[in-house]
């Protein structure tokens, strides 16, 4: 046969283990292929499909969708008064781990909940999800209480609680924080991560020895991981957004680093503006904080061990945006004169004489705009960089003097 036809042949067989061709899913509203309404007979659609059955099986004995899906359907029909009806949550279960190992679209999810609730077919199917979607609102946890904890910024008193401020004034935003620890204990409950993790230390310490990270890696003890920091501002729609924090397992591989059920979601800004630096600083006091407690290690549950055992996460890095950086910083723009995040050069500010021509498509007409002036750092060859020394060094040249601001820094650093 041609590889073509070939090709061809396989797309068919994968088509039919993924959708139900011997049962006709309008005998779930009572109508024939004809459009005639008639009383819905069971029986007859298990005769027709099991008729068909065979055929199904030449194709996939053991994972075919059409045989598993008779097994859901009928096969407990043989002793239904002694069985206890499943809950609606209990059907939803089953039906996602149904979904998951056979690998079945949201469409034919939608046709096997409704062959599920089949009129008269019995009073065991009557809590099973409408559609898809309904699987997924059971499944879904509704109430964020129970797993991000709400907190209140005032913007008078500049403080952070669990409750609202008691100067009495109405002037508070509430960002929500979840635990890293019991995020981390979700992730190494999926299969083979913890395996990962230790592949990759092997992997560091044979072919990247000569490394930073590697080093780093040696400094720290043999049950430990490394933890990537990120925070940035996403808008969702024009005026709403959210300023999220996020954590990543650098011992992960690449392809499953980045991943969703991978990144570690400890703290949420919901804001229809970007929330301050001064609100970014106060926040993170309460990330940092679990974050010192992480490094002194924390007990989780490996599976692949059978027990639980101590593992310490260090966070090493923190990749950044500019905007973002100078918030987490809690240092000034970086068109400032000391915008630089790395070193304290001092930038020059350079001014346009110019008018320039700017084209405005919704009123129709040309307005002349002076070009907005550009921050320029000269390059120096040993230039003073910003390190911990320098940053406590100034802070405190701050405190004595009462300073606002010293080149670029505008108070302490929680990170």
């Amino acid at each position: 046969m041609p590889r073509r036809g070939t090709a061809k042949r396989k797309r068919i067989v994968e088509r039919r283990r993924t959708t139900v061709t011997a049962v006709d899913f309008k005998y779930a509203n009572g109508q024939t292929m004809n459009d005639s309404v008639v009383a819905v007979i069971v029986g007859g659609a298990v005769d027709e499909y099991e008729d068909d059955k065979s055929e199904a099986e030449e194709s996939d004995n053991d994972d075919g969708f059409p045989s598993q899906l008779a097994d859901i359907v009928f096969g407990f029909c043989n002793d239904m008064d002694s069985v206890d009806v499943p809950s609606k949550k209990d059907w939803a279960s089953a039906l996602m781990i149904f979904k998951a190992r056979c690998g079945i679209t949201n469409t034919t999810m939608n046709f096997v909940c409704k062959m599920l609730r089949l009129k008269n077919i019995s009073p065991y199917y009557q809590n099973v999800p409408h559609s898809w979607d309904a699987i997924k609102y059971t499944l879904s946890d509704r109430n964020l209480n129970c797993v991000y904890q709400t907190y209140y910024y005032c913007n008078l008193c500049e403080t952070v609680d669990k409750m609202k401020c008691s100067c009495g004034k109405n002037d508070t935003t509430i960002f929500y924080y979840s635990s890293i620890q019991r995020q981390i204990q979700q992730i190494l409950l999926m299969r083979n991560t913890y395996t990962k993790i230790c592949a990759a230390r092997n992997d560091i310490d044979n072919n990247y020895s000569h490394t930073h990270y590697a080093k780093i890696l040696k400094s720290c003890p043999d049950s430990c991981a490394t933890l990537l920091l990120n925070s940035d501002g996403v808008e969702l729609l024009k005026g709403v957004g959210i300023w999220p924090f996020m954590l990543v397992l650098n011992e992960l591989p690449i392809k499953a680093r980045f991943m969703l059920k991978n990144i570690v979601l400890p703290l949420i800004w919901p804001t229809g503006k970007l929330p301050t630096t001064k609100q970014i600083q106060a926040s993170a006091r309460i990330l940092v904080a679990e974050l010192v407690e992480l490094e002194v290690g924390c007990d989780y549950y490996i599976p692949e061990l059978g027990r639980t055992t101590k593992l310490y996460l260090y966070t090493i890095a923190s990749c950044n945006d500019k905007p973002s950086q100078c918030k987490m910083e809690n240092v000034k723009s970086y068109m400032a004169e000391y915008g630089c995040g790395v070193c304290y050069t001092r930038g020059d500010l350079f001014h346009f004489n110019k008018l320039t021509q700017y084209s405005l498509f919704k009123i129709r007409q040309k307005v002349l705009k002076r070009q907005p002036p550009l921050r320029v750092y000269p390059y120096e060859q040993t230039p003073t960089l910003r390190t911990n020394q320098t940053h406590d060094e100034i802070l405190a040249k701050m405190r004595k003097e009462n300073l606002t601001d010293e080149k670029g820094h505008l108070g302490k650093v929680e990170l």
